[in-house]
């Protein structure tokens, strides 16, 4: 709360802060905010009772579900919850994948995805039309990327050479590491891309401040394009 009254912006909107695997510690932050002047998202509790996300509907029109990252049977359980939810608004909290954007058309989602290369050592560029294409760190030693993904990179203003160098693999800091920019001008698009043909709004969930500006920049530079290559089957 008190981050929240030293915030320079009005937000779009935040969420309560849970306790994972605490429903009930969940639900008496959410009470304590909203007797508090706030007006937070609630958050379902993966494991509460599902008398719980009647009770946040009462409150709010949006609730935010968790508990689906990295979590056994965490697609079984979304299914069952999205039949319960209905067409009433839900935000997954850290979990975006295509086919379950597409099948299931949530009004929002969220993920660090994008940083996934600064992880892992591999980075997804967004082909356009619901296409990722994967480029791994040891490919760099042997051979450029394909020439498709080449032409794409390019599109985001980057140079594709850059890929090849060891350098450009590791987290310089200042958000200018070559898979650092590539991860986000895709997943820009990307978040574009959906919100066009879904109407799912995908947020970025981001930790640094210059991190934030280079999707910003990416946002600028993308906005006005009509992604026409755009298929049923993104």
């Amino acid at each position: 709360m008190r981050f929240l009254d030293n915030f320079p912006l009005e937000p779009w909107g935040y969420f309560v802060l849970d306790k994972v695997g605490d429903p009930e510690g969940t639900w008496k932050n959410y009470e304590k905010m909203i007797n508090s002047g706030y007006k937070p998202i609630p958050i379902f509790t993966r494991g509460a009772p599902i008398e719980h996300l009647e009770r946040y509907y009462e409150h709010s029109d949006l609730v935010g579900i968790g508990g689906l990252v990295q979590t056994r049977g965490n697609k079984g359980y979304l299914k069952y919850f999205m039949e319960v939810v209905g067409s009433r608004k839900i935000h997954w909290l850290g979990f975006t994948r295509p086919d379950f954007l597409h099948q299931y058309r949530p009004y929002s989602a969220d993920s660090s995805s994008w940083s996934a290369a600064i992880q892992y050592g591999f980075v997804w560029c967004y082909m356009g039309g619901g296409v990722w294409e994967k480029y791994h760190k040891y490919m760099g030693r042997e051979r450029p990327p394909s020439r498709r993904m080449w032409k794409q990179i390019r599109s985001y203003g980057l140079d594709p050479k850059r890929l090849q160098y060891d350098d450009e693999w590791r987290n310089m800091g200042g958000g200018k590491s070559m898979i650092k920019l590539v991860g986000i001008a895709s997943h820009a698009r990307y978040m574009m891309d959906v919100e066009q043909r879904f109407g799912t709004k995908l947020f970025a969930a981001i930790g640094e401040p210059n991190d934030a500006d280079e999707f910003v920049n990416a946002y600028l530079r993308d906005r006005h394009t009509i992604f026409a290559d755009i298929k049923p089957g993104i």
